[in-house]
């Protein structure tokens, strides 16, 4: 009885610590994006890289991008938990149905098709280890990434090449 109790209250320490969100869900709002388009998002996940030992870009291997619509619910998550790191709530789970996600490859490379018209958000978090010049030879930092960008697409648009970074 005790066992349970405690991971009781563990359970709820854990769900105490995401902040609440203010923005309600509007189903009104996602209507635009429940139907299929022609638009298309393409482009590559990066970062630039922490340090300075290499000038090259640290691209999201096999990551998982969300394409989300810009709605008023869902730029307080952009804005507070992306941008900000404020972890929130679980989100409604009605906004899976209208999101996108899909995996990079190799390259960071990825490809949305059959989109509505409307603006997006484009998400990625994923973790990628450096060198740290300032301890022994040969050992790694964990660096934990998010890339992001927004666009906008017309009827049967194509936003390609869009680099998805800091």
């Amino acid at each position: 009885m005790k066992i349970l109790l405690l991971a009781g209250l563990l359970l709820v320490g854990a769900c105490a610590s995401a902040a609440p969100r203010h923005a309600k869900f509007n189903r009104l709002e996602l209507a635009p994006y429940t139907e299929t388009g022609s638009g298309e998002i393409s482009g590559r996940v990066w970062v630039p890289r922490e340090g300075f030992r290499s000038p090259d870009p640290v691209v999201a291997r096999n990551a998982t991008v969300m394409i989300v619509p810009v709605t008023a619910y869902t730029s307080e998550w952009f804005e507070r938990e992306i941008i900000g790191g404020e972890p929130l709530a679980a989100a409604d789970p009605r906004l899976a149905l209208i999101s996108t996600k899909v995996k990079t490859d190799s390259q960071g490379r990825f490809r949305v098709t059959g989109l509505p018209p409307g603006e997006y958000f484009i998400t990625s978090r994923f973790t990628y280890t450096v060198e740290n010049v300032y301890d022994v030879q040969g050992a790694e930092d964990t660096i934990q990434a998010v890339a992001k960008a927004r666009v906008s697409l017309s009827s049967a648009d194509r936003v390609v090449n869009i680099a998805v970074s800091r």
